[in-house]
């Protein structure tokens, strides 16, 4: 069987406009219908979504939830069941309500309150796709990940090439980030290319910024491409990352196993919003997108995308965050146990004690 295979990233979907952007759910409403009709059109039998389908939670909004979960069920019953995706950081924004936890079930590790009876994914989020011996991996986000080698996946024994999706900004060079507006390090060359060498072709999310596709000369001396598409939605009224398009991956795999890359450009219908520059006082902000109610924008405490990714010159992780502070293993451990279980004293405190006893043998 022959596969045309459409991958997308960060879509982003939020019940109602951001305060700084009117007509951003309208505009998504748009653009996920043109993509549905364009699954026929282009002869698309198989999407890959990579991370971040949904921005987050959506509280009791139960309109918005069933219009918006709607047109993902259309989506996938346009491709006869193939919607796929990597599951991103934004999975645990709000998570109770988010409507991607719920199109993911039944999922062995990330169960909705109330169990689904369902015995099928709407949205599939499998470790690995094996086609015509062409290896796809989900590399799922890993908000445990201290750099690259996390993020290693084996190569199956059948695989003649190998195509990995990742969600994170560990697996991408520092001077890719820091030419893109991202002053940080995050994972060394060293660690990078242990993660890549066995990888082809590396297609990457979490990043909003477009940045096409560049060659990584691995020492081994094998060329991983790797493609950062950019996000599907512009999530803020910045301009570093504002965009009018992307241009999606899109692999075909024939009969024998052949791998051709090409793009689909997808209009983002980006004229079509509009933004106001963020400011401090909430009734200022309101009488810059005339015309919506509050109750249909989101306040500055409920605007949540890539962390602190309003400032390019800063970080795109917490991860990131504590490794350019410094931040030790233990403080890491820390944080990640209070984030976790932050009435696990006990779990605190053996850290802590830990922490006490290493630093006295210094």
């Amino acid at each position: 069987m022959k596969y045309k295979i459409l991958v997308v990233n960060d879509f982003h979907k939020k019940m109602k406009d951001v305060t700084t952007i009117k007509g951003y759910v309208d505009v998504q409403n748009k653009v996920q219908s043109e993509l549905t009709d364009s699954i026929v059109k282009e002869g698309f039998n198989k999407v890959i979504i990579n991370g971040d389908w949904y921005d987050g939670g959506y509280g009791s909004d139960t309109a918005s939830v069933l219009a918006h979960t709607e047109a993902d069920r259309k989506m996938y019953e346009t491709l006869g069941g193939e919607l796929y995706g990597v599951i991103g950081n934004h999975i645990r924004v709000r998570m109770d309500s988010n409507p991607e936890l719920f199109l993911i079930q039944p999922h062995p590790y990330f169960k909705t309150r109330v169990p689904v009876d369902r015995d099928y994914q709407i949205i599939r989020t499998p470790d690995k796709l094996l086609l015509n011996g062409v290896q796809i991996s989900f590399c799922h986000h890993n908000r445990y990940a201290k750099g690259a080698r996390d993020y290693i996946v084996e190569r199956d024994e059948n695989a003649h090439y190998h195509i990995a999706l990742y969600h994170t900004e560990d697996v991408i060079p520092s001077n890719v980030l820091y030419n893109a507006g991202y002053g940080t390090m995050v994972s060394e060359d060293s660690q990078i290319a242990e993660c890549l060498w066995n990888v082809d072709y590396a297609i990457v999310g979490h990043i909003h910024k477009p940045i096409g596709a560049f060659p990584i000369r691995l020492p081994n001396g094998r060329v991983c491409t790797m493609c950062i598409p950019g996000s599907l939605t512009n999530t803020d009224s910045g301009l570093n990352a504002r965009h009018d398009y992307v241009d999606a991956p899109v692999i075909e795999i024939d009969d024998d196993g052949k791998v051709t890359h090409s793009y689909f450009r997808i209009n983002m219908h980006t004229d079509e919003l509009h933004f106001a520059e963020k400011v401090d006082n909430s009734a200022t902000k309101l009488k810059t997108i005339r015309g919506n109610a509050k109750k249909n924008l989101y306040t500055d405490e409920e605007e949540i995308t890539t962390l602190f990714e309003n400032d390019p010159k800063t970080f795109t992780s917490l991860n990131s965050f504590m490794l350019k502070q410094g931040y030790s293993d233990s403080d890491k451990e820390l944080i990640q146990t209070v984030l976790d279980s932050p009435t696990d004293i006990k779990k605190l405190m053996e850290i802590w004690n830990k922490r006490e006893s290493e630093e006295s043998l210094i």
